[in-house]
C-alpha cells in the first residue's frame, strides 16, 4: 500500500548548530499534530550536526535527512523544497524552537482560499529576555506585500511563523536566490505573496526565535559590508521583476533609498559612495528621490572638489619647496 503524503513538510536547514539542534528537533517531533514530515538539510556542517540528524532519522520515520556540500541557507532550503511531499510547507531555523501546538494551530483551516497562514513569535535574547511580537491583522495578500517594504509593525520578512502552500511554490517554480546571503527570505515571501489571495493570521505566539545576533545586528546597522550590498541587491531583484505592480515597486524603492541615505551619510570612502549612488540611480525610477540623500549627494560632490583643490595645493607646495 502506497504511503500517504503528509499534510505538512517542515524544512530545517542545518549548519554547525550542534549546540541548539536537539532542542529544535525535539520541539518539532513533540507536536500534538502528527501528520508531518521533518526534512533536515545538513549544509556541509563541520561539527556533529550531520551525525545528530542521522541519529534522529534512525529513531523516527518522519525524519528525512539530506547531506550536501556547503552552499548556504538558500541552497539548503531549495533542496528541502525539491524533496518536500506535504500539502503545506513550514520553515524552521535550526537554532530556534516551536511550541507543541505550533503545527496544530497553523494548519487548522478548512478555508480553501487561504494561501498563507501566519502566527506571532517570541523574540528571545541572549540573556533570556523575551519580547512578545504578535502578527498583523490584515488578511489581504496584496496589502501585506506593500507593507512588507514599509517598516510597518509586525509585517516581518521572516520565513518561520508561516505556512506556505506547496502547490503555489511548485506551480510558480519559486525558489530562493542562492546569490543572496541576506534578505533572501523577504524576496521569497514577496514573490510568493504575488500569487496569493487571502491570508489567515493567528493571535497567538507559537514560535521561539533565538536572537543570538541582537548585538551584532545593531553594529551591522552602521557598517557598509557585503551584507549591506546584498540587501541592496535584493531590492534591485524585486524592482526588476515584471510581476510586481508599480505600487509595490514604489515601496521597495522607498525602503532602498532610506537605507542608501543612512549609509551614504556615514561613509567617508569615495568608492563606497560611488557604489551607493549606482543603486540610487535604479531606485529613483520608482520612488520620489530622497531629499536628504540629494543634499548629501551634492555635499559629496562639493567635498570631492574641495579635496581635489587641497591635493593640488599640497603638490604645488612640494614643487615650490623643491
Amino acid at each position: 500500500m502506497e504511503k500517504k503524503n503528509p499534510k505538512i513538510s517542515v524544512i530545517v536547514p542545518v549548519y554547525n548548530v550542534e549546540q541548539y539542534l536537539c532542542r529544535c528537533v525535539d520541539s518539532i517531533l513533540a507536536q500534538t499534530f502528527p501528520d508531518f514530515e521533518l526534512l533536515l538539510i545538513d549544509d556541509g556542517s563541520k561539527d556533529r550536526s550531520g551525525e545528530i540528524c542521522d541519529e534522529y532519522a534512525q529513531k523516527n520515520e518522519r525524519v528525512r535527512v539530506f547531506h550536501k556540500e556547503n552552499g548556504g541557507v538558500s541552497s539548503a532550503r531549495n533542496l528541502g523544497l525539491d524533496n518536500a511531499k506535504g500539502e503545506w510547507i513550514s520553515f524552521v531555523d535550526a537554532d530556534d524552537w516551536v511550541s507543541e501546538d505550533y503545527l496544530k494551530n497553523l494548519q487548522n483551516t478548512d478555508e480553501k482560499e487561504i494561501d498563507l497562514v501566519e502566527c506571532g513569535y517570541y523574540n528571545v535574547s541572549k540573556n533570556g529576555e523575551i519580547e512578545v511580537l504578535p502578527t498583523f491583522k490584515d488578511k489581504d495578500a496584496k496589502l501585506y506585500l506593500k507593507k512588507l517594504f514599509s517598516y510597518a509593525p509586525f509585517y516581518e520578512g521572516y520565513l518561520w511563523v508561516k505556512l506556505f502552500k506547496r502547490s503555489i511554490i511548485g506551480k510558480e517554480n519559486l525558489r530562493f536566490d542562492i546569490n543572496l546571503h541576506y534578505n533572501e527570505d523577504r524576496v521569497f515571501i514577496a514573490k510568493y505573496l504575488n500569487f496569493c489571495k487571502n491570508i489567515k493570521t493567528l493571535p497567538r505566539c507559537l514560535y521561539h526565535y533565538n536572537n543570538l545576533q541582537c548585538n551584532a545586528m545593531a553594529k551591522l546597522g552602521n557598517v557598509i559590508d557585503e551584507r549591506t550590498i546584498t540587501e541592496l541587491d535584493s531590492y534591485c531583484i524585486l524592482l526588476n521583476n515584471p510581476r510586481f505592480d508599480i505600487s509595490v515597486k514604489n515601496s521597495v524603492a522607498g525602503i532602498g533609498q532610506n537605507m542608501l541615505c543612512r549609509f551614504y551619510i556615514i561613509s567617508h570612502d569615495n568608492n563606497e559612495r560611488k557604489r551607493l549612488l549606482a543603486y540610487y540611480q535604479q531606485y529613483r525610477i520608482y520612488s520620489t528621490p530622497n531629499l536628504l540623500l540629494k543634499v548629501y549627494r551634492y555635499n559629496y560632490i562639493l567635498g570631492s572638489i574641495y579635496n581635489f583643490i587641497l591635493r593640488c595645493k599640497r603638490k604645488m607646495k612640494k614643487i615650490i619647496n623643491c
